[in-house]
């Protein structure tokens, strides 16, 4: 009795996987042409001729997809490196595009930092204001006073139009309230 040869059912773009432990077998396992999504395949039973050519035929597709694999992968390598050399040679051809550049990007930062500076000086003087305004609110709450030449009550509350009046000078007004 002789013995039974099987072909693998392969989808075209698939390839069988090597083994790792002898270099001139494979597995029962396809994977893609980017090595990936592994399956399981079916086989099916052949006679010894027809076992020969397809062996040869799986041995050559390993192969052409190995080749693929580092050709695109040497592809891509040469195109990233034939466009650093386009650019560095148009940079060294035309310097006043790299000069531009260089200022472009410094006015860039300094704008940035320009106006983190107006932000943080905003915000400060936002928290400056209002404790300010506190400090008028608490001294406009000081009892009253009369006075005695005049009999009508003075009241200290502050104007507080900041707008118009210094600090200084909203401390110092004391409105007088005639007749309640």
């Amino acid at each position: 009795m002789s013995e039974k040869h099987y072909r693998p059912i392969i989808k075209d773009g698939d390839h069988l996987v090597q083994s790792k432990k002898n270099s001139n077998r494979v597995i029962g396992q396809t994977r893609n042409a980017e090595n990936k999504n592994p399956k399981i395949i079916e086989w099916e039973a052949v006679g010894d001729t027809d076992y020969e050519y397809e062996l040869a035929k799986m041995a050559h597709e390993e192969r052409m997809a190995e080749v693929q694999s580092r050709q695109s992968t040497a592809d891509a390598i040469t195109s990233v490196l034939n466009l650093i050399n386009t650019t560095v040679t148009f940079l060294a051809e035309n310097p006043e595009v790299l000069e531009a550049a260089v200022n472009l990007g410094k006015k860039a930062k300094n704008g940035i930092a320009g106006v983190k500076n107006k932000l943080i000086l905003a915000v400060q003087d936002g928290k400056k204001q209002k404790k300010n305004r506190e400090n008028i609110k608490n001294a406009a709450s000081v009892p009253e006073f009369t006075d005695t030449k005049i009999a009508a009550p003075i009241s200290t509350d502050a104007i507080l139009d900041a707008m118009e009046t210094s600090q200084s000078e909203r401390e110092n007004i004391s409105v007088v309230r005639h007749g309640n």
